[in-house]
């Protein structure tokens, strides 16, 4: 079975899948870039990455020629980000098994609808793929019911998600070395942007010093939000509790969630995914993660991974750290918890496993029993 996966370029949020499919089938695995790196992702860290089962679709005529080929002829494509022409031409083909790799549609409701993408992969579906092995790989719980909505892919809908590597850490160390510490330590990492809400955490703080917590807050990422959020903590006397740590390598981010109790997810719906909440349960923090955010749903079961809290309710958010401040047998019951359910289930080497057995059970027509995490099936919630 060759496998091609279809996206605009290899990031560091899908290379331990890549790395992992190409292992898993003995180098029967391709990865067609369909642009070059854009100067703005480059300036948001984003790098190329030399690998043997890389074609730069767009680096010469032979090479486009070629992938239009692969993406007609191969067993199994995925398609990702900025793929369609190759998804045209495979579905206009007809039967071959096809997966879209995609995170929600309507992120921001009915207004989504008229999205010139989203018309037009529901063109291709109704008038080319409705009858087609046409599958959707599901990189947000609520992608489902935006197709039950848009009456598609009914019942084609899987798990999936972006999968960073997990390290094979001692956890009972790591939690160890957590305990020691005197203050508790809380985290946030995302870009200052609205619908990311880092003022939560500037609520969060005044809260816990009104209670008269101990703590320290850190916030890493910068974005068009920072200025104010600084001026605001300086507003309230936070500074000596609440630290703007700009951005910071992926190497340092994975540092400072192994010395944090306390990792707090608070984007809202639109954040497709959110890659971040898996690193932290994959360095055993005790995520509180917000119920809206594509990835909460699948990675998170509340009390027993991580607690769940709701940014339409106002206190929901302190209310739930402070549960986890005040108990830290649940908090490191869940830190633990968070690290395997990494470790077990959503990591690249299981994905890639999990992928491979599905396609090929849909290549063969029999049933495939995958019960729970990557390509289990994903319901309408």
């Amino acid at each position: 079975m060759e496998i091609a996966f279809f996206t605009n370029s290899l990031n560091l949020h899908q290379l331990g899948l890549a790395d992992e499919l190409y292992h898993l089938t003995g180098g029967k695995y391709m990865l067609i870039e369909t642009q070059p790196l854009s100067e703005e992702r480059r300036k948001m860290g984003f790098v190329n990455y030399d690998r043997p089962y890389v074609l730069e679709a767009y680096a010469s005529d032979e090479n486009q020629c070629r992938s239009y080929d692969i993406a007609r002829n191969v067993d199994v494509a995925i398609m990702g980000a900025n793929s369609f022409p190759y998804l045209e031409t495979r579905i206009k083909k007809g039967g071959k098994l096809t997966f879209s790799f995609s995170e929600r549609w309507l992120k921001q409701g009915i207004k989504n609808l008229l999205s010139p993408r989203l018309l037009q992969q529901m063109k291709l579906y109704y008038l080319y793929g409705r009858n087609q092995p046409w599958y959707i790989l599901c990189a947000s719980a609520f992608l489902p019911s935006d197709y039950n909505l848009l009456r598609a892919f009914r019942g084609k809908c899987y798990k999936w998600g972006y999968f960073t590597s997990v390290p094979q850490i001692d956890v009972n160390s790591v939690l160890s070395a957590k305990r020691d510490t005197q203050k508790i330590k809380i985290l946030w990492v995302a870009r200052y942007l609205g619908w990311k809400h880092p003022e939560q955490m500037v609520s969060l703080a005044l809260q816990l010093r009104q209670r008269g917590v101990d703590f320290e807050i850190n916030m890493v990422g910068l974005g068009y939000m920072y200025e104010d959020i600084g001026k605001e903590i300086g507003r309230l006397n936070l500074s000596d509790s609440v630290h703007q740590l700009g951005n910071m390598s992926n190497l340092d981010v994975i540092k400072l969630m192994q010395n944090h109790q306390i990792f707090c997810f608070t984007s809202d719906r639109n954040e497709g995914w959110g890659a971040v909440l898996g690193e932290a349960m994959s360095n055993a923090c005790s995520v509180v993660a917000s119920t809206a955010a594509g990835a909460t749903p699948f990675l998170v079961q509340d009390n027993i991974n991580g607690l769940l809290f709701d940014l339409s309710k106002k206190d929901d958010l302190f209310n739930k750290v402070v549960k986890l401040i005040e108990n830290h047998q649940m908090r490191e019951s869940i830190s633990r918890n968070a690290y395997y359910t990494m470790r077990h289930l959503w990591n690249p080497h299981n994905a890639a496993e999990k992928f491979i057995q599905l396609a090929d059970s849909l290549l063969q027509g029999t049933a495939c029993e995958i019960l729970d995490g990557p390509c289990s099936k994903a319901k309408v919630l």
